[in-house]
C-alpha cells in the first residue's frame, strides 16, 4: 500500500479525469496529485474545505465554515466564490442529457441547491434533515440525510429514535420518494442495480432497490465513512482498525486492505481506490478484484505442486495424490505412501515425500510408481535444483540428495527440526524450526553458512533477490540477502505457515484465521483474503494462487481477470466506436467529431461531422455517423472524389481524399446499423426508423414504438429496442413488423450465439431471445447497460452504474468483471483486445483480454 503526504486533516477527494484532488480542512487547501502520487500543486480554497466536485472544467470546493463554494481551474486559479447555502456538506456534478449541473447539500437548510455551469442557482429542493452525501444513478440523484425531516417523522425505531433517510431526486428537482435507512447515514453509492447507504451511527450498510425497497442491512467495521461500488464489489473505508474492506453484495468480506490511519473519504480514480486519512496522507489502494473459487480436495490436503499445466495435491489423510486441471477439475488420483507431506517436479516426473514411511517416491505422469527410496526420518519437504531432488528429514535433522533415477547421492546434516527447503537458482536454503536458523548449502551438499532468523521458521520463498522466511512461532517474516545477511524482520498479525511469491508480492497463509495475507516487498501486509479453513500450503500457477485448506478438505484459487493496455484522450464525451480491422474510429458527442486512432491509441485523424454524434456503422466502404442534435447522418468516404448523390458536401474537407456527405433523417437519431444493403437509423424522438440507400437517399420511413434507442441486424431481420414501450420490434425483409415484450427501458441490443441479446436499463436485466422473439433466458445482473457486444464466445456489457465491463457466458454466468473509465458508452473488438469509450472521462481504453 502506498501513502502520499498532502495537507493537514484531508477530508474530501475528487478526480478530474487526469489527477486527484484532496481537500485538507485544517490547512484550508486543496492539493492536486498525479495518479503516481506526485504533488502537482497546492492551492488556497476557502476556510476549512469540506467537499469537492469536478464538473469537467472547474473544481468546486465547498467551505462548511464559510458557507461558500470556491471554483478553481485545474491550474489552481480561483475563478469565483459563490454562496453555498448554510453549511454545505457535499457536492456532486451531474452530466445528464448533455447538460452539466452541480448540486450542493446544504446541511443546515435541509435542502439541495442546483447550480448551472455558470454557478447560478437554478432551484432548491427540500430533503431530509442534514443532507450530507450524494450518488447519481444515471437518471436520478440519491441523497442521504442524517434524520427524517417529515412531521411527524416516518422513519422511527420502536424506542423513538429518528432514523436517517435516502431521497430519490430527479434532475428537474422532483422528489420521487424518501426511504428509511439506518442511524446517521454518512455516505451513499449506486451500483449493481442497487442503492447502498453507509449508516455511520449504526455501523451498517443498507441495500435498496431503485424503487426504494430495503433488501437487507449488514454490519461493517466501526468508524466507517467512505463507500464505493466498483467492479461488482462494495468497498468500505473504516477507521477503528484503519482498512478498506472489499465486500460482496450480501455483505461478505472478501478482502481487506490496510491503510496508515483512519480514512475519512474513499474515491475510485484510475485503476485504484484512494482514501483521505487523518494523519495527512492519501493511500492508493489497488482496486484489483480477486475471483475466488473453492474445490473439494480430498482428506487433509497438505502440499501443492504446479508442474506447468496441472496442479498436484498431496492428501495427507488418505495416502493419495490427486492431479487437477487449472480450473479445479480432478484429472487423476494415485496411491502413494503414508501421510504424503511434500511434492516436487523435475521437469518430467512428480516426486512425493511420505512422512510416516520415511520414503520418497518417483511417479510417471500416469501415476506409475518408478522408484521408492528410504531417505531418512520424517521426510517433510522436497525441492529440485535443476539436477537432483533434495528431501528434508525433520526428525533426522538432515537433507538427502537423490539422482533423477532415485539413487541416494548423499545425506547432509543441517539444523534442528528442519521444516522447509528452497532452491534460489544457485544454492539451497533449509529452515530449521528447532533452533531458529536457516542453513545455506551448495548443490554439492557443502554447508555455506547458518544464519539466525525468527522463532520457529517453517516456510521459505525467493523473490529473485532475497530469501524470505516465515517464522511461525515468532509471527514474523525475515528477509535475507543471498549472502545470509539480514535485511529486516517484519511483524505479522498471526502465525504464518505457508509462503510463496507470485512475481510481484509475497503470500502468507494464516491457518488459525482461515485467511491469506498479501505482503509487499517492503514487508508490509497490504491485503487480506478469507479462504477455507486452515490454509497451509500455497502455490502460484502463473495466473492464480492456490491454497490447500487442511481443516475443511478444500482448495481455494484466487485469480484476477483483464489487463488495461492504455487509456487515450479522444475528445468530449466519446459515444460510439467502430474497428475497421486496422484502426479504431470514435465519435465525440460533445465535440461533434470523428477520430481515427492507431493500434497504440495515438490519434491519426479528426474530422468534423454533425452535432451530437452518437453512433456509427460501416457499409464496408464508408462510415456512417448518426448526429443526434442535427437530425442528420454523415457519410464519410475515403479516396473517393465523386460528389454526394444526395445531401450537401461539407466544405472544406480537412484531409485530402476524404468526402463528407450529410443527409437528413428523423428527430434525434441515436442508433445506426447496416444490413448488407441499406443503412438503418433509429430516430428516438420521431418514433421512426429511417431506411437509407447507400447513396444517401431515403428508401422508407417506418413508424415504431416509443423512443427507439438501439438497433441490431441478425443476418435476416432488423431489430429495434423501444425504451418507453419496453419492447423490441422485429422488421422482416418483407416489411412486416412483430413486437415482443422485454424488460423495463431496453437500452442496448446485439446479436450473437444465435440469439438476440437485450439489456434492460430499467431493471438491470439482460435477456436472450430466439430469432422468433421467444425469450430463451433472463438474467438479473443489476447493470445499467449502455451497449452490448458479442465477441464470438460470450457477451460483453458496458455497465455505467459500476463503470465496468461484465463478460457473460451464453448461459448467463458472469465470467469476468473489469474496471474501466467513467460512464462506458461504446465497445469495439480488435482481435484479443477490447476498446471501451468512456463518456465521462473523454477517453477510450484498450484492454488486452486473457
Amino acid at each position: 500500500m502506498e501513502h502520499f503526504l498532502v495537507g493537514r486533516m484531508p477530508r474530501a477527494l475528487a478526480f478530474d479525469g487526469q489527477a486527484l484532488w484532496v481537500a485538507s480542512t485544517d490547512d484550508g487547501t486543496v492539493t492536486r496529485m498525479s495518479l503516481e502520487g506526485k504533488v502537482l500543486g497546492t492551492f488556497r480554497a476557502g476556510t476549512r474545505p469540506s467537499a469537492l466536485a469536478f464538473d469537467g472544467n472547474l473544481l468546486w470546493v465547498a467551505s462548511e465554515e464559510a458557507n461558500t463554494i470556491t471554483r478553481l481551474t485545474p491550474e489552481g486559479a480561483v475563478v469565483d466564490v459563490l454562496p453555498g447555502g448554510n453549511r454545505p456538506l457535499a457536492l456532486l456534478s451531474v452530466f445528464f442529457q448533455l447538460t452539466r449541473s452541480t448540486w450542493v447539500a446544504s446541511g443546515d437548510d435541509n435542502q439541495l441547491l442546483k447550480l448551472d455551469q455558470e454557478g447560478k442557482l437554478v432551484l432548491r429542493v427540500p430533503v431530509g434533515r442534514i443532507p450530507r452525501a450524494f450518488a447519481f444513478d444515471g437518471t436520478d440523484l440519491w441523497v442521504a440525510s442524517a434524520q427524517d425531516a417529515r412531521t411527524p417523522p416516518v422513519c422511527v425505531t420502536q424506542e423513538g429514535t429518528v432514523l436517517g433517510t435516502v431521497s430519490r431526486v430527479a434532475v428537474d428537482g422532483k422528489v420521487a420518494g424518501t426511504f428509511c435507512v439506518g442511524r446517521g447515514p454518512v455516505a451513499v453509492a449506486f451500483g449493481g442495480g442497487n442503492v447502498w447507504v453507509l449508516n455511520g451511527d449504526a455501523n451498517t450498510v443498507s441495500r435498496l432497490l431503485p424503487d426504494g425497497t430495503l433488501l437487507d442491512t449488514f454490519p461493517i467495521p466501526p468508524l466507517s465513512e467512505g463507500l464505493a461500488f466498483h467492479l461488482d464489489r462494495l468497498w468500505v473505508a473504516s477507521g477503528l482498525e484503519p482498512v478498506v474492506s472489499q465486500m460482496s453484495r450480501t455483505g461478505q468480506t472478501l478482502a481487506t486492505y490496510s491503510v496508515e490511519s483512519r480514512p475519512r473519504a474513499l474515491l475510485v480514480a484510475g485503476e485504484y481506490l484512494w482514501t483521505a486519512n487523518i494523519n495527512g496522507t492519501v493511500a492508493r489502494v489497488p482496486s484489483q478484484v480477486f475471483h475466488r473459487a473453492t474445490f473439494p480436495a480430498g482428506r487433509a490436503p497438505a502440499a501443492l505442486l504446479f508442474d506447468g499445466s496441472s496442479l498436484w495435491v498431496a492428501r495427507a489423510g488418505s495416502r493419495l495424490v490427486t492431479r487437477f486441471s487449472r480450473d479445479g477439475v480432478p484429472q487423476a488420483t494415485y496411491q502413494v505412501g503414508q501421510q504424503p507431506s511434500s511434492l516436487a517436479f523435475d521437469g518430467q516426473r512428480a516426486w512425493v515425500a511420505n512422512f510416516l514411511d520415511d520414503t520418497v517416491m518417483r511417479l510417471n505422469p500416469d501415476g506409475t510408481v518408478l522408484t521408492v527410496r528410504r531417505v531418512g526420518s520424517g521426510p517433510i519437504a522436497l525441492t529440485f535444483d535443476g539436477q537432483d531432488i533434495w528431501a528434508v528429514n525433520v526428525l533426522g535433522g538432515s537433507i538427502a540428495r537423490l539422482s533423477l533415477e532415485g539413487a541416494i547421492l548423499g545425506t547432509h546434516r543441517v539444523g534442528n527440526r528442519p521444516r522447509a527447503v528452497l532452491f534460489d537458482g544457485r544454492d539451497l536454503w533449509v529452515a530449521n524450526s528447532g533452533d531458529d536458523t536457516v542453513t545455506k548449502l551448495a548443490t554439492t551438499g557443502a554447508v555455506l553458512g547458518t544464519f539466525p532468523v525468527g522463532d520457529g521458521p517453517a516456510a521459505l520463498a525467493f523473490d529473485g533477490a532475497s530469501v524470505w522466511v516465515a517464522n511461525t512461532a515468532g509471527k514474523s517474516l525475515t528477509r535475507l540477502r543471498p549472502d545470509g545477511s539480514l535485511v529486516g524482520t517484519y511483524p505479522l498479525a498471526s502465525l504464518p505457515q505457508g509462503l510463496t511469491f507470485d512475481g510481484e508480492a509475497l503470500w502468507v497463509s494464516y491457518p488459525q484465521e482461515h485467511r491469506l495475507i498479501r505482503v509487499d516487498l517492503g514487508g508490509n501486509p497490504v491485503a487480506s483474503f478469507p479462504v477455507g479453513k486452515g490454509p497451509t500450503a500455497l502455490v502460484f500457477d502463473g495466473s492464480g494462487l492456490w491454497a490447500a485448506n487442511n481443516a475443511d478438505d478444500t482448495l481455494t484459487k484466487l485469480t484476477t481477470k483483464g489487463g488495461v493496455l492504455g487509456t487515450f484522450a479522444v475528445g468530449d464525451a466519446p459515444a460510439g466506436l467502430y474497428h475497421d480491422g486496422r484502426d479504431l474510429w470514435a465519435v465525440s458527442e460533445g465535440a461533434g467529431t470523428l477520430s481515427r486512432l492507431r493500434f497504440d491509441g495515438s490519434v491519426a485523424l479528426t474530422l468534423p461531422v454533425g452535432q451530437g454524434p452518437r453512433a456509427l456503422a460501416s457499409d464496408g466502404r464508408s462510415l456512417w455517423v448518426a448526429n443526434s442534435r442535427s437530425n442528420t447522418v454523415t457519410k464519410v468516404r475515403f479516396n473517393d472524389s465523386t460528389t454526394c448523390a444526395a445531401g450537401e458536401l461539407e466544405p472544406p474537407t480537412p484531409t485530402d481524399g476524404v468526402t463528407l456527405c450529410t443527409y437528413p433523417v428523423g428527430n434525434q437519431p441515436v442508433a445506426i446499423a447496416f444490413d448488407g444493403e441499406h443503412v438503418w437509423v433509429a430516430n428516438a424522438l420521431a418514433f421512426t426508423l429511417t431506411k437509407l440507400r447507400l447513396d444517401g437517399t431515403t428508401a422508407a420511413t417506418i413508424p415504431v414504438s416509443e423512443q427507439p434507442v438501439a438497433l441490431a441486424f441478425d443476418g435476416t431481420n432488423v431489430w429495434v429496442a423501444s425504451s418507453v414501450a419496453g419492447q423490441v420490434t422485429r422488421l422482416r425483409p418483407d416489411g412486416t413488423l412483430s413486437s415482443h415484450p422485454v424488460g423495463r427501458s431496453p437500452s442496448a441490443l446485439t446479436f450473437g450465439g444465435e440469439h438476440l441479446w437485450v439489456a434492460n436499463r430499467g431493471d438491470g436485466t439482460v435477456m436472450k431471445l430466439r430469432p422468433s422473439g421467444i425469450v430463451a433466458g433472463s438474467y438479473q445482473l443489476g447493470v445499467v447497460a449502455s451497449v452490448l457486444l458479442w465477441d464470438g464466445e460470450a457477451l460483453w456489457i458496458a455497465d455505467q452504474a459500476a463503470d465496468a465491463l461484465v463478460r457473460l457466458s451464453p448461459e448467463g454466468r458472469v465470467l469476468a468483471t473489469i474496471p474501466v473509465g467513467d460512464a462506458p458508452s461504446a465497445l469495439a473488438l480488435e482481435g484479443r483486445a477490447l476498446w471501451v469509450a468512456s463518456q465521462g472521462g473523454d477517453s477510450v481504453t484498450k484492454i488486452v483480454l486473457d
